[in-house]
């Protein structure tokens, strides 16, 4: 079970990475493609597109995927939410078989033989596996710690989800759209007659 559980978050984040690179790659691709034709272009720009990374946080304590979706990286969202099912199943499968047992072991130390367990040896019209008292108690335990592993595993996707919003609204602040230009100028100075005097050299604005 809990196999398929880190399979599926490490296959998020794997996901997010590739998809991140090829994001990037495109993004820095076509950003070379328009400096390189357009090198003396003074028409404006449009804006590069600023995303709040704490607007992305708060919407993802919120909510799941709402970060993810402010921040436009909407294939994030069935893959984080596949996560979150696995997370959710394995809780209920843990949950179901520790109150299994916990109420098994709970019938068979209270000393009352009207009260007879499913895995009791005695109860014939049972078709479940036997269990002695002390299997019971580890089997009870077993799940128990399978739960809370389970809860712990789920808090810790959800608070990674609010850090991947985050982190990923700062990453997408940073300007590799076909927006970027460059501006090329020779630099001027001015003497004491206030004349124009051409220096050598080359500046570049971005």
């Amino acid at each position: 079970m809990y196999k398929h559980l880190f399979a599926v978050i490490i296959f998020y984040f794997l996901s997010n990475s590739l998809f991140a690179q090829n994001e990037f790659a495109t993004l820095s691709l076509s950003a070379y493609n328009h400096v390189d034709n357009s090198l003396f272009d003074t028409v404006p720009v449009k804006k590069h597109r600023h995303v709040n990374p704490r607007a992305s946080m708060y919407k993802s304590l919120i909510l799941p995927g709402l970060g993810q979706a402010t921040n436009r990286q909407y294939w994030k969202i069935p893959v984080l939410y596949a996560c979150f099912a696995v997370c959710i199943y394995s809780i209920d499968f843990a949950n179901t078989y520790y109150q299994d047992f916990k109420k098994a072991y709970i019938w068979r130390m209270d000393g009352d033989s009207n009260t007879i367990d499913k895995y009791d040896p005695l109860n014939l019209a049972s078709n479940e596996l036997k269990y002695t008292p002390e299997q019971l108690k580890s089997a009870r335990d077993y799940y128990r710690r399978n739960l809370e592993l389970s809860v712990i595993f789920t808090a810790g996707f959800y608070f990674l989800n609010v850090i991947d919003a985050y982190v990923s609204a700062h990453l997408l602040n940073f300007d590799v759209s076909d927006d970027l230009s460059i501006q090329i100028s020779v630099p001027v100075i001015y003497n004491y007659r206030n004349q124009n005097i051409l220096m050598n050299g080359i500046v570049l604005k971005f």
